[in-house]
């Protein structure tokens, strides 16, 4: 299998085979199918969370937590931080987490999407501290929100 690489991805042919799979899967989404659900402990995540703020004096969220071992886990299977592009696999060097953060319009609570780039680079506090700092941006007003996209 041929990689070309790119500024800030790889590109790799799709085999015959695997363009086989996906014509099957097309077929198979037609098809009635089932959504899974997990459920998973968290109380030492939990407990690890609620250890670090202690010590540090600090705010730290179970999101940015998450997002943390998310990044963690794709960093280590770069091939599930993928996607398709005509007949080649593109698989990013970076990852860009986007997360919905809750903010004030009007007096009413609405979502709104922000992006974590390079996620992988970056600190449990870090990543913490960006999700603050868009959600402070959200209670100033229309002209801090547009400075921060």
């Amino acid at each position: 299998m041929k990689k070309t690489r790119r500024s800030s991805y790889y590109k790799v042919p799709l085999t015959p085979f695997r363009k086989l799979i996906i014509d099957g899967l097309d077929v198979a989404l037609k098809k009635h199918y089932m959504k899974g659900f997990i459920e998973l402990d968290v109380t030492d995540a939990r407990r690890s969370i609620r250890t670090y703020r202690r010590r540090r004096q600090c705010r730290l969220s179970f999101l940015a937590f998450f997002i943390s071992c998310l990044t963690r886990s794709l960093s280590e299977n770069r091939s599930l931080n993928a996607g398709l592009k005509k007949n080649n696999i593109i698989i990013f060097d970076d990852i860009d987490v986007s997360v919905a953060v809750e903010m004030d319009l009007h007096g009413e609570k609405v979502p709104r999407l922000i992006v974590i780039r390079r996620a992988q680079n970056k600190s449990v506090q870090e990543i913490h501290d960006e999700i603050e700092k868009a959600r402070k941006l959200e209670a100033q007003g229309d002209s801090a929100r547009d400075a921060f996209i």
